[in-house]
């Protein structure tokens, strides 16, 4: 899971796998913020390994949007005044 635009992480829940990000920690386009790619060591046995399965879960970010709108200097504006012509 990654995201389309800059942000800063507002709530991750991981589902399946482990989130990479935490709540106030700014994220740019295109980072990883949950991963699949689980690593385990465990046991007796000093066994490792790496379990890989489908990510998933919910990120929620504040982003910013911002929007530039040229308008001329003079404009004409026309008002209801409820008289009668």
């Amino acid at each position: 899971m990654w995201p389309i635009k800059k942000g800063i992480i507002i709530k991750a829940i991981a589902k399946n796998g482990k989130a990479l990000v935490r709540k106030g920690d700014t994220v740019e386009k295109g980072q990883i913020l949950i991963t699949g790619v689980l690593e385990r060591e465990g046991g007796a046995e000093e066994t490792k390994y790496t379990l890989i399965h489908s990510e998933g879960g919910e990120v929620l970010a504040y982003t910013r949007y911002s929007i530039n709108i040229e308008e001329p200097i003079i404009k004409t504006l026309r008002e209801e005044t409820g008289g009668k012509l």
